[in-house]
């Protein structure tokens, strides 16, 4: 066994690793409260898909050539970088939460032992030594963690093309149905547009669409980035949509939640009796206690700056 030949296994270890993740992490993700960023999970899959792509990459390019390159020890430090993910923060956290986190199965079956045997033949076979391969290793990791928002933008900004090569010219605002059925009707989340800042040109809203009758909610007007609905049982008989728009900013921003049911005329109610806006450093989650409510109780918490 040697390592130019097995190094083709990374790339492979990597794809199913990832496909992993792609296919449960972001539902893990909202269910555990930590999906805040935005970013829908076709986002999510695309920078998933573009890290395996580099890991393709990197080994066809250490395969073409020989030992002590650039991209043999770029190769070495994307393995190592797997390695460090398969313990933290897949295995971490699965032990320390008790429960599956998505990538764990691949990570200590898959990542450990395979990477494990590629990095101990690429240092024995001199594809890489010394602290050079230290350097690269740590490098690496470094730049694969600064990429993965990178990627996120880049992904959005591809779905967000998509859908305004398909929205007729001219439009100022996007309507993107969502999967989710109220009561029969179609949900739609209208995005508007963003100016040269990035900013909202205005607020989002969400509509039930007819019959019997379009009607709409729509967000305070600091509110337009990233729109959100999702369809819960607030009760057994008792269905609402909660929504949520983020305000414009860049290190840190608001986010507006709306708990949503038919109202009078055109208009949707919001079933929240006063304005719920948090943090994007804030986690929120519907928790069940019988013994306050037999309705669903929204639950939030904030980060707060603080001696």
């Amino acid at each position: 066994m040697s390592f130019r030949n097995l190094q083709w296994l990374f790339p492979i270890v990597v794809a199913l690793h990832n496909a992993e993740e792609a296919i449960w992490f972001p539902k893990w993700s909202q269910r555990m409260g930590l999906w805040h960023a935005g970013y829908s999970p076709s986002v999510f899959r695309f920078a998933a898909a573009g890290l395996t792509a580099l890991a393709f990459v990197v080994t066809y390019l250490s395969v073409r050539t020989s030992k002590q390159t650039v991209w043999t020890y770029l190769v070495f430090g994307y393995m190592a970088a797997m390695l460090a993910n398969a313990l933290i923060p897949h295995l971490a956290v699965t032990l320390a939460r008790c429960s599956y986190m998505p990538g764990v199965i691949t990570g200590v079956v898959l990542n450990l032992p395979v990477l494990s045997l590629l990095v101990v033949l690429a240092v024995r076979e001199g594809y890489v030594s010394g602290w050079k391969a230290v350097e690269y290793a740590v490098g690496v990791s470094g730049l694969l963690l600064l990429s993965i928002p990178v990627l996120f933008k880049l992904g959005r900004a591809l779905m967000i093309a998509i859908l305004a090569a398909l929205l007729i010219p001219g439009s100022n605002a996007s309507a993107q149905p969502t999967r989710e059925a109220f009561l029969g009707r179609k949900v739609t989340v209208v995005d508007p547009q963003m100016d040269e800042n990035d900013a909202p040109k205005g607020p989002a809203s969400v509509c039930l669409e007819a019959p019997p009758r379009r009607q709409c909610y729509t967000a305070p007007p600091a509110f337009g980035k990233n729109p959100a609905a999702s369809l819960i049982h607030v009760e057994k008989a008792t269905p609402a949509i909660l929504f949520s728009a983020e305000s414009y900013g860049v290190s840190g921003w608001q986010i507006h939640f709306a708990l949503l049911r038919p109202g009078k005329g055109q208009e949707l109610e919001d079933m929240f009796s006063s304005d719920i806006s948090v943090s994007n450093q804030s986690q929120h989650a519907f928790w069940q206690e019988p013994a306050i409510s037999d309705a669903q109780i929204f639950v939030t918490a904030d980060f707060v700056w603080g001696p």
